[in-house]
């Protein structure tokens, strides 16, 4: 079904001569009070005559025909219902023409459609009255088919997208895209727009642990984005510096999920999330929560890949000697089976010689900053958790891992390098420099 908005002004043959050009299934006109007249007495009289048949129409009728606000503001407002009474599905036209009208008018026209994917259509004509100053002589007519503006305006609003990604925003970021995908008409705009879409889509899926999904995407995409950034870069600059690293990423991604259980991978991308949590939001105290897990993880998966214990059913008799009898008293369940937790994992691994429990027995003060996370909103108590609290936190994960910050998977920045920032934001350096 084709769907046609177009101004009317005082010249009705632009108008009629429009209409027969493209033999619209449903019309929309836009008017003023004073041109309305015109649709009933001479242009659609003039339609039947030639395309023998009678166009189901709607009319918008503009408060004020010189003040572009109220003409646009109509627009938005009415042309949606107005297709919803034509019974068209969808929210805007399929065609518009701006000839008729004032100059307001037609420009409120373009002003509201360009944020729709729609073609425009302007009669022009190859002799005027007037000497070539005035209207378009009636029969010298001309078609001009032009594309929607919001094909190139898209480009700089992408321009937000970025913002918000870089800000770690990337669920809005991926919605954003969308919107522009869905605004554009030129197919190629919208592929790129859509592969960038699906990409920052995983990203929010990633930031979120849904792992499978953020894989699935990337895996689908990937091959589409490396193309995207060999021919697209002179409106992205950044865009294959962003391809490398998100290649790099789904590298890791792979590696994440490919035990499908507790890995390295895991705990360094936990401890990823908790520094972009500090960074780009200030969330401290969301931050803190993750790095605890991490701490909390790290024995854990020691215990289970280097002795094969369970700290959540561990055997009596897998516990050393010299610990027995106390981990006994303090953790057996009805059972007979020993559960205990982060501090108890880390002592066990201390007496098995492990490194990681001779790492954290090192780290003179990581149980009191392990207590003021359990002190915490989040935890059990009421205190706040401030910056300098995660990082020390943060701070201790590091050293029992023995690991720095370019050793964590770091999400791309369009606008600048995103492990650079990471790094002098934790370094407390100036990011502005």
């Amino acid at each position: 079904m084709k769907t046609m908005l177009i101004s009317v002004g005082g010249a009705e043959a632009p108008v009629i001569n429009s209409i027969k050009a493209h033999a619209p299934d449903k019309l929309i006109f836009f008017v003023s009070r004073g041109s309305r007249s015109q649709i009933s007495e001479k242009i659609m009289p003039a339609i039947f005559a030639d395309l023998k048949k009678m166009i189901d129409h709607e009319f918008v009728v503009s408060p004020d025909e010189q003040d572009i606000g109220e003409s646009t503001g109509v627009l938005l407002s009415e042309v949606p219902k107005a297709m919803r009474k034509l019974g068209c599905d969808a929210v805007w036209p399929d065609i518009v023409d701006y000839t008729g009208g004032t100059k307001t008018m037609g420009a409120a026209v373009v002003w509201a459609s360009s944020k729709f994917p729609c073609q425009f259509n302007y009669v022009g004509g190859t002799e005027r009255s007037k000497n070539g100053l005035g209207v378009v002589v009636d029969g010298a007519e001309r078609h001009v088919t032009l594309q929607n503006p919001w094909d190139r305006l898209a480009y700089f609003e992408i321009n937000d997208a970025l913002k918000l990604f870089d800000c770690g925003q990337y669920a809005n970021s991926a919605e954003l895209f969308a919107a522009i995908e869905k605004k554009v008409t030129d197919e190629r705009a919208k592929r790129e727009f859509h592969v960038l879409q699906a990409i920052v889509e995983g990203y929010s899926q990633w930031d979120m642990f849904n792992h499978d999904k953020a894989l699935s995407l990337f895996q689908k995409n990937m091959p589409r984005l490396k193309d995207i950034s060999e021919s697209e870069c002179f409106y992205l600059p950044k865009m294959k510096d962003f391809t490398e690293r998100t290649d790099f990423n789904f590298k890791f991604l792979q590696d994440l999920k490919a035990g499908g259980k507790l890995s390295w991978f895991m705990i360094h991308d936990l401890l990823a999330n908790a520094l972009r949590r500090s960074v780009l939001e200030k969330k401290y105290e969301d931050a803190t929560a993750r790095t605890y897990a991490a701490i909390e993880k790290i024995a854990k998966l020691q215990l289970q890949m280097k002795y094969k214990i369970s700290n959540a059913r561990c055997r009596p008799d897998q516990i050393p000697d010299k610990l027995r009898t106390e981990y006994a008293a303090k953790y057996a369940d009805s059972g007979g089976f020993l559960k205990f937790g982060s501090i108890a994992s880390y002592e066990l691994l201390l007496h098995l010689g492990d490194i990681y429990g001779q790492r954290f027995a090192e780290l003179a003060n990581v149980r009191a900053h392990m207590s003021e996370r359990n002190n915490s909103i989040l935890g059990h108590g009421i205190c706040v958790i401030d910056r300098e609290k995660f990082e020390l936190l943060f701070d201790d994960a590091l050293k029992i891992l023995k690991i720095e910050v370019p050793d964590l998977p770091v999400f791309p920045k369009f606008m600048e390098d995103g492990k650079r920032m990471m790094e002098k934001i934790i370094n407390n350096d100036n990011v502005e420099d």
